[in-house]
């Protein structure tokens, strides 16, 4: 079936076709819901007719969807397109690898690099029991970056026909349309292992062999089983060995008994597993040099258990690789990686791990039944324990002895033994738990930021107890010091510094206990950084990098290595997905920071999920309700402004340029206001939801910004250097009229609200101490009347305006009742609702229904995948 640009399928309109082959006709099409680029392959006919295969390829794309990594393109999923089946597929930009031999032969360290996140590809693709049966250079691109992914995973086998054996002339093989069909049977056959090419039942060992013939082929530029036709070819494959003196000398040892472990025509004698494909060209099976005792007594401290796993494993592998002649002295220190799953029933908290110092235990924020709390998990046993008392729990980290662990909850930071017992609180932080901005232990002492709104630098605390005091000072530029960690010497620590919560990347800063000035040392990072065996480890663009560190100079020493990509950030507002201690280092993986909008009601039970999961940072409903402005994250990091569709759950995107933290729409639900820094200048702008214009700039602003719209728009309200002020008329042309301030006291004011008939204004401010929510009159003269008790911030009005919702400290979502008697607000005791366990995000991250009956809220995204623990790190670093 052909379909022409405009054509439409479910909700992706055809662009123009990109290629043909076994595997039907591939387009490129525009996803009009999200308004990214997908890949749709259009099955044959002789698929699409047939009940059983369909039946099958429908199982198996489900199944293939399930694949999430960042070196495999992912399915989106399927979509019938007049009586046809067409597989909607993740599009990469970028040649193929047949386009880039083409060319000769690839560089020993590029080869190597692609070859090596190729082996990831598939060593996730295995564990899952797919095989993927068909790889080969037009199965794998490379993007301009140097990021591999490959394609069509498994789909050799679901367009057989039913009770076939494999068939050459099936291949899922995508393309060019000049390419010939008999070019596509070679370009099938070059790569068929010998049990294939017989037509005997296959696992993954066929992989194996694929990988080792694109492996010969990247370093010498010529096939490993060449041939003239079709029988030459597969004459080859069985009876003939590759040339091996075509391997340039340059081509190290390991690698070249990698593919001759790869290419043994018997399977029995192949290499068994992807994972010892992976470690051997890591080189974790070489022996390296004498390190003495020192290094020994290190390892011993993994655990016995831990240390029989690994020897297990890698005796397994060291005979693998034995029989093709690798070397046979046992490795020292290698490189182990395995999973820490969660307990059943137990979602991760992702941004909440720690490892221990001593590398023997993992501490993390596991949800059950939507009760969060600490789960210790030693290293060398086989089960996770809750730690009770700590409920609500949130930013982990570990006393410098490890037998203590410190956390943040109910407003307070607190410790407790690792082993149980008695919780102890420690400081007051006034904040909600998930508001919190980091910490870290050092000697007798505690550094710490609470969180919340205003510019704060970071506080210390004995580890006791007692008055909380600045430990350091904002520099000129500054608008938040956080992620505290402290060096070995437990008096210099490292912390992150940066202009506020824009989306810009942040400083990394050396700072001391006796207070002396801080010096830059990393420019830019999306996270905190850690120390660890000798290198400082901070996430910047999806990688963790590690740049070597001179604990006793306390200065870098070398260039940032990256050690595993596609780890969460977090950027300034929350923690990094990792954490390390000598030489252990425990990760998050997978797709970053996913979230829901998820409805509630205020009871907190769920009651179903708003559109598709996304990384949410701020929504905020329009004055019907009918849509809602959105922020969310886009795959370069960048957060933008999108148009939710409430009762559809469809998006549409509004910017594209990079936006702050929140927008609202104007009271037609026409107009997008963001502040934002689009062409280096820090503003407020508003954009039509159309696009039928471009971003207007209405007028500067410091840093970030609350801010909020009168309901007939005629003003918009906003804080600045913690006062209100307010912008008359900011639908009409953009210039003519200029903001003053309402109102300015030395508390400050902000998450300004307008109730729904525009006469009064709900705000945060912290004449008491601590942020409580406020109401005053609008647009004045008039006293402000407290809303909450006890700490409160993010205020919400009910449709008709009876009522006001906000955050306790505790993250639970309270209401208040509110009337108006002679012309003064009046306000009920305010209620205890529930805690949504909204991300660790400082903007608006719920809004109620018009009649308050209901709650929309960021959640994190369910997920029950582990984490991923790597003994002697340094092994990945790629030199």
């Amino acid at each position: 079936m052909s379909l022409t640009p405009g054509a439409r399928i479910g909700p992706y309109e055809v662009t123009t076709q990109i290629g043909v082959g076994g595997m039907g006709e591939v387009y490129r099409a525009t996803d009009t819901k999200l308004g990214r680029q997908v890949a749709i392959k259009v099955l044959p006919t002789s698929v699409a007719q047939d009940g059983e295969r369909l039946a099958r390829f429908d199982r198996e794309a489900r199944t293939l969807a399930a694949l999430n990594h960042p070196k495999i393109a992912a399915v989106y999923g399927l979509e019938d397109a007049a009586g046809a089946k067409a597989l909607v597929m993740e599009l990469v930009e970028g040649e193929d690898l047949s386009q880039r031999l083409a060319r000769g032969a690839i560089p020993i360290g590029e080869a190597l690099a692609i070859a090596k996140q190729i082996a990831e590809a598939l060593e996730a693709a295995h564990e899952q029991g797919i095989i993927h049966r068909d790889l080969k250079p037009a199965n794998i691109k490379v993007r301009p970056d140097g990021t591999v992914k490959v394609l069509d995973f498994g789909l050799a086998k679901v367009i057989e026909p039913s009770g076939a054996m494999a068939s050459n002339s099936m291949s899922p093989t995508i393309t060019t349309p000049a390419m010939t069909q008999m070019g596509m049977i070679l370009g099938t056959a070059a790569y068929m292992s010998p049990e294939q090419a017989r037509g005997k039942p296959v696992d993954r060992r066929t992989d194996i062999w694929a990988f080792g013939a694109v492996l010969f082929e990247m370093l010498t530029g010529t096939r490993a089983f060449p041939g003239e036709d079709l029988t030459d070819t597969l004459a080859a494959v069985v009876k003939l060995d590759p040339k091996w003196d075509a391997l340039v000398a340059d081509v190290p040892a390991r690698v070249r008994q990698v593919m001759r472990a790869c290419l043994q025509k018997d399977p029995k004698q192949r290499m068994g597993d992807m994972q010892s494909v992976h470690l051997a060209l890591e080189g974790a099976f070489d022996t390296p040099a004498p390190q003495g005792a020192a290094a020994a007594i290190a390892s011993s401290r993994l655990g016995a258990r831990a240390w029989m796993t690994a020897a297990a494993a890698c005796a397994l592998v060291a005979a693998l690789l034995a029989a093709v002649h690798f070397r046979e002295t046992p490795p020292r220190a290698p490189l182990v990686r395995s999973t820490l799953l969660p307990p059943p029933d137990v979602t991760v908290d992702r941004d909440s791990i720690a490892v221990s110092p001593d590398e023997t235990r993992v501490v993390f924020v596991g949800d059950r039944d939507g009760t969060r709390q600490l789960w210790v998990r030693p290293l060398d046993g086989l089960a996770a324990q809750p730690l009770a008392g700590t409920d609500g729990a949130n930013g982990p980290f570990w006393s410098p002895d490890g037998q203590s662990i410190a956390f943040f909850t109910d407003g307070k930071l607190r410790r407790i033994n690792a082993g149980g017992g008695p919780v102890v609180s420690i400081a007051d932080t006034g904040q909600a738990a998930n508001q919190n901005r980091g910490a870290s232990w050092g000697s007798g002492v505690v550094l710490f930021q609470p969180g919340g709104g205003g510019q704060k630098g970071l506080k210390r605390v004995s580890d006791a107890g007692g008055a909380v005091t600045d430990a350091t000072a904002l520099a000129e530029g500054d608008g938040t010091h956080r992620r505290p960690f402290f060096l070995p010497d437990g008096k210099h620590f490292v912390f992150s510094a940066g202009p506020g919560n824009s989306p810009a990347p942040k400083a990394i800063r050396l700072g001391s206990l006796d207070g002396s000035d801080s010096t830059v040392l990393i420019d830019e990072a999306d996270s905190g950084a850690a120390y660890s065996a000798g290198y400082l480890l901070y996430v910047r663009g999806g990688t963790l990098m590690a740049q070597p560190f001179d604990v006793e100079r306390l200065a870098l020493v070398g260039d940032a290595l990256p050690v595993v990509e596609n780890v969460p950030g977090g950027g300034i507002s929350t923690a990094a997905g990792f954490s390390a201690a000598r030489a252990l280092l425990v990760h998050a993986s997978g797709a970053r920071n996913l979230s829901d909008l998820t409805w509630f009601d205020r009871q907190g039970n769920r009651l179903g999920l708003l559109g598709e999961p996304a990384r949410f940072q701020s929504l905020d409903f329009s004055m019907d309700r009918r849509s809602l402005a959105a922020t969310l994250y886009d795959q370069e990091n960048r957060r933008n402004v999108w148009l939710v569709d409430v009762a559809r759950g469809l998006r549409t995107r509004v910017t594209s340029e990079g936006v702050s933290q929140s927008a609202r729409l104007s009271p037609d639900g026409r107009v997008a206001f963001f502040p934002s820094s689009l062409k280096d200048r820090i503003g407020m702008y508003r954009k039509p939801v159309s696009g039928a214009a471009a971003e207007e700039l209405l007028f500067d602003l410091t840093g970030d910004s609350f801010f909020a719209i009168a309901p007939d728009g005629s003003a918009l309200l906003y804080n600045a250097a913690g006062n209100l002020w307010m912008l008359p008329d900011p639908l009409g042309a953009a210039g003519t009229s200029k903001p003053r301030p309402l109102f300015q006291t030395p508390f400050g004011g902000s998450q300004v609200q307008f109730s729904p008939d525009g006469r009064w204004i709900a705000y945060q401010s912290s004449e008491t101490g601590r942020a409580e929510v406020y109401v005053m009159p609008y647009p004045g003269p008039g006293p402000s009347r407290q809303i909450s008790l006890g700490g409160g911030t993010k205020p919400r009005w009910r449709g008709d305006g009876k009522e006001i919702f906000f955050v306790a400290p505790d993250g639970q979502i309270a209401a208040a009742e509110v009337s108006v008697r002679n012309g003064s607000l009046e306000s009920g005791e305010p209620r205890m609702l529930f805690n949504p366990q909204t991300l660790n995000i400082p903007p608006y991250t719920y809004d109620v229904s018009s009649d308050g009956q209901r709650i929309l809220a960021i959640t994190p995204r369910d997920t029950t995948e582990g984490l991923t623990i790597v003994q002697n790190w340094p092994a990945l670093l790629k030199k």
